[in-house]
């Protein structure tokens, strides 16, 4: 339940007092990911970096540096995958969720649960990795008003 995903969260975010003083767009880049990597990577992140996005690698990251990365973030951009359920540790944010071949629909409910504006884009699929249409991309954050 979205209220069980917030006292997790807040009693998280207390045993690690995390800096709330910059607020960030995050793309989360899965390219050390077994699957789900964004193929296009490159023509992506040249797309999120003129709206201010920058790219996350979580497995270099700590647990607290994960914890306060997503409490601090404006909008995050991520393919599906588990790293993605670190949106519980947000406040106010935007999530658009990336999907390739397999959808599991409880990225944007636990946004939507959360009371996160929240969007869905669909990619071509490439064996078990995903390549994002950047046009469709830019429309998408367009329409969300991420510019």
């Amino acid at each position: 339940s979205p209220s069980a995903y917030r006292w997790l969260a807040e009693e998280i975010k207390e045993t690690i007092e995390p800096d709330s003083t910059r607020r960030r767009r995050i793309f989360i880049s899965r390219q050390k990911a077994d699957s789900r990597r964004i193929e296009n990577r490159r023509e992506v992140m040249q797309e999120l970096s003129e709206r201010g996005f920058e790219k996350y690698i979580l497995e270099d990251m700590t647990f607290e540096e994960q914890v306060e990365l997503f409490n601090n973030s404006d909008c995050i951009v991520a393919a599906q995958g588990a790293g993605l359920t670190n949106m519980i540790y947000a406040t106010e944010t935007t999530v658009v969720t990336l999907f390739g071949k397999d959808i599991n629909s409880c990225y944007p409910v636990l946004a939507d649960g959360l009371g996160f504006d929240n969007a869905v884009q669909m990619c071509t699929a490439s064996g078990l990795d995903l390549r994002v249409d950047t046009d469709k991309l830019a429309h998408l954050l367009n329409t969300l008003a991420i510019e």
